[in-house]
């Protein structure tokens, strides 16, 4: 074979530069923006111990009511205190990002809680080639205009099994309120998710854990830890037949049972 002539050997060597450096780079029109995750990445589930079965919280449902006091506690709290990002963050579902260059996107758009408007930019960033950050940022005006206050922000994985969030308190105290951690096997069907409070008052490091497996009998439960004790709940999505552990309430460590009419049962 004939040794190549030195001007071909320069030929070659730009044309395979080229072609690297072609495939290797990608037009901004031809990267695609990062899917977020499901809304129950942020909001944890609280449809089975709802204010509609209030009701149902007297004499033989005692059992069910005493689940219910525990959680309703943590779901006004996260009603009240997450309001406005959460109805920031399921608008940010609903609309096309922008791209910003340099890995970056942007969700912009109005929304309105209760009867005050809002203006909310999601910002996403490419870390990793498994992970993004996210950064929600809330602007209004009024008798105390607010510009670009970040609401909340975290780390995602792109496959969508695990999710970091800091979740601050309010523009007059930006300070860390709740740290959210959530966990998805999409194959198994399994998750949960964590709020944890991270603020300096005397609950700090108190948390509320959700998770399910339709593999259990019982398969959803929560975990309440407060300076008080610790408070499991266990039920069954499909029947709401469930049970509690709560030394505080109960002065014991044995289980109360409720059968699917949410009335108190004796435990099997």
């Amino acid at each position: 074979m004939k040794k190549l002539s030195q001007l071909s050997k320069l030929i070659l060597i730009s044309a395979l530069s080229v072609s690297i450096i072609m495939s290797g780079c990608k037009k901004d029109d031809e990267i695609v923006a990062p899917e977020l995750p499901p809304m129950e990445s942020l909001l944890m589930v609280f449809s089975d111990f709802d204010a509609d079965k209030t009701t149902k919280a007297v004499s033989n449902h005692y059992n069910w009511g005493t689940a219910f006091a525990n959680v309703s506690v943590w779901n006004v709290f996260i009603t009240v205190g997450m309001a406005i990002p959460i109805a920031s963050y399921a608008e940010a579902l609903k609309q096309q990002p922008v791209y910003l260059g340099e890995n970056k996107w942007e969700w912009q758009y109005d929304v309105t809680v209760g009867a005050v408007g809002y203006s909310a930019a999601l910002v996403t960033e490419r870390i990793s080639n498994e992970e993004f950050t996210a950064a929600m940022y809330v602007t209004f005006s009024g008798l105390t205009p607010v510009e670009g206050f970040k609401w909340f922000e975290g780390t995602v994985r792109y496959d969508h099994t695990h999710a970091l969030w800091t979740l601050y308190e309010n523009p007059e105290n930006p300070s860390p309120m709740i740290e959210i951690e959530w966990n998805r096997d999409w194959d198994a069907d399994t998750g949960d998710i964590t709020y944890t409070n991270v603020t300096n008052d005397e609950e700090s490091g108190s948390f509320l854990s959700y998770s399910f497996d339709p593999a259990l009998q019982y398969n959803a439960s929560y975990i309440i830890s407060l300076d008080a004790g610790l408070t499991l709940i266990e039920w069954n999505r499909e029947t709401k037949a469930g049970r509690i552990q709560s030394q505080e309430k109960f002065g014991d460590l044995n289980w109360y049972c409720w059968n699917s009419d949410l009335q108190n049962d004796v435990c099997p």
